[in-house]
């Protein structure tokens, strides 16, 4: 499965703060939405209505979104953040269960549970003028079926059968899965953003495209302009189909510096950023309001299997239960409000979630118990990470001095994510034995599969375990809801039994918003994207 989801991922929904999303089934996830503590909304952030005008909306990132933009390729926060803001989905599934229509109006679910008709939202206007049609749904999901690049092309895959999309009418569009998928809902809507068939038909190449550098979507934004490790920025879409954005001018700056960045927003040069929670009290509670809210996000630790010692469970036994994760979790997110201790891979919101596990601890005599049990002489480990985090920087150090402490010695290796991702763990070439990562995935376990089962192209440690295959492969298919609970209760213990992944904190996303900004709680924040829909903010008069 290639839910790159944010990971889907991961490479930037590690990047945990300004900094996540998969909606995404993450994207659509709303629990803990634009809940407040620390610092309460101004009444007048609060009860104001729109002003008239508002010239400019500038969002504070720490990544850099790049001219190279393809709603079917993106797979990362930032890139998925600008995809949100330019085009539009069918449909998002909610935390709740809910269903929330963009391009769809309806979608009728077959008796078997084996096709789904979806109606279509007539009179929507590409950015261009052209109009949005069947046969760009059509295109769009056929592409990701097709395209081995694309984000979410291994999902709609099965044994084999792809999805089929049919053209009912103009407004009407057909999904014809092989076999009953109790998440069907989940994986039409997870990270499908429709592209329009009149600009990429003919196109074999989407991830890398001259095209890229000039989106055309349906979404509340348009492209107006990109500068290089700058920013990007967008201006509303006037004909956007759920009404015409309050806010004129949308800019993504990037401040690669979280202490610049904190200033900027301090000093009014940013409407909005991801802070850490050292820096809420920070903040003057008559400018700024704090968002807290859940992306069911995992940051963990995992050991690379194929590199030397890291296949003797013993020894990744010795690691694990050297870590004191309560440190690395007040170290960085202060309490129990910012971030909880999961014991699962799977978050606390998940279906079927369970702490029913082993749970590693920190208990020095148990890692010298496997140490010795381990037989591995003169034990050392490099532990990589994304440099210029703060929060992995942190928690490395600690890491680094709990492993000392156990006889491992330690050498951290701090890499810039293209280094870490695509010239290490993706092609299964790490020269390191551990790395810390994060991911949103969502609520159907079953998104998780890539990051664990044997062929998954997320499975950035290297495990081959085949009781570990086979739970996902029976989840997958298991409609009976108790029996399909019994599966990944199971899978969960033997999962972390194996002791090569550390779920190491369960953290919440924090957004500080400048008070003369209104419209959040409607806008809705959500995973990766930050907000489901940007054409909600105003200014407050």
């Amino acid at each position: 499965m290639k839910k790159k989801l944010s990971m889907i991922i991961s490479v930037l929904a590690i990047m945990m703060f300004t900094i996540t999303g998969c909606g995404s089934k993450d994207a659509g996830n709303t629990a803990d939405n634009a809940q407040t503590t620390g610092t309460e909304p101004t009444d007048a952030a609060a009860q104001t209505e729109p002003a008239e005008a508002k010239e400019l909306f500038v969002l504070g990132i720490d990544g850099d979104p790049t001219n190279n933009i393809n709603a079917t390729t993106a797979s990362g926060r930032y890139d998925l953040m600008a995809t949100k803001a330019m085009y539009s989905p069918l449909f998002v599934l909610n935390a709740d269960g809910s269903t929330e229509y963009f391009l769809a109006t309806d979608i009728q679910e077959s008796e078997d549970k084996l096709t789904y008709t979806v109606k279509l939202r007539e009179g929507v206007k590409w950015h261009d003028g052209e109009d949005f049609t069947a046969d760009d749904v059509v295109f769009t999901y056929n592409t990701i079926i097709n395209l081995p690049t694309a984000n979410g092309h291994d999902v709609l895959q099965f044994d084999g059968t792809p999805l089929v999309v049919e053209k009912v009418d103009n407004y009407t569009v057909k999904f014809v899965f092989p076999y009953a998928i109790p998440y069907a809902m989940d994986l039409l809507s997870q990270e499908k953003f429709i592209v329009p068939e009149h600009i990429w038909a003919g196109e074999t190449e989407f991830k890398i495209n001259p095209k890229n550098a000039t989106p055309i979507g349906t979404g509340p934004y348009k492209f107006s302009s990109y500068s290089e490790g700058d920013n990007l920025t967008l201006v509303k879409n006037e004909d956007y189909f759920l009404g015409e954005p309050e806010i004129d001018t949308v800019v993504f700056k990037i401040v690669s510096d979280s202490n610049a960045a904190l200033i900027a927003l301090q000093n009014g040069e940013l409407d909005a950023l991801s802070i850490l929670p050292v820096d809420v009290e920070k903040l003057d509670a008559s400018k700024f309001s704090i968002f807290p809210y859940t992306e069911n996000r995992i940051g963990y630790m995992s050991a690379v299997v194929y590199r030397e010692n890291m296949d003797n469970k013993d020894f990744r036994k010795a690691i694990l239960y050297a870590i004191n994760k309560e440190d690395l979790i007040t170290s960085v997110y202060v309490s129990e409000d910012y971030a909880r201790n999961p014991q699962s891979f799977l978050p606390e919101n998940s279906t079927y979630s369970t702490e029913d596990v082993e749970p590693y601890g920190y208990n020095p005599e148990k890692s010298a118990e496997y140490l010795a049990k381990s037989g591995v002489k003169n034990p050392k480990v490099r532990l990589a990470y994304i440099a210029n985090n703060q929060v992995y920087e942190t928690q490395g150090l600690l890491i680094q001095a709990n492993l000392n402490a156990a006889g491992i010695e330690c050498e951290l290796v701090p890499l810039d994510s293209s280094a870490m991702f695509n010239n290490a763990l993706y092609p299964k070439t790490a020269d390191f034995d551990l790395f810390m990562g994060g991911y949103i995935m969502g609520t159907d376990p079953d998104n998780y599969a890539t990051l664990f089962v044997s062929d998954g192209e997320a499975n950035f440690s290297g495990i081959q375990n085949e009781a570990i295959d086979q739970g996902f492969k029976d989840g997958k298919t298991e409609l009976d809801a108790t029996k399909r609970e019994a599966i990944y209760v199971n899978l969960q213990k033997t999962l972390i039994d194996e002791a090569f992944f550390l779920p190491l904190s369960e953290n919440k996303r924090i957004i500080a918003v400048s008070n003369r900004i209104g419209g959040v709680e409607d806008a809705k924040l959500v995973p990766i994207f930050t907000f489901e829909d940007m054409s909600k903010l105003f200014e407050v008069k």
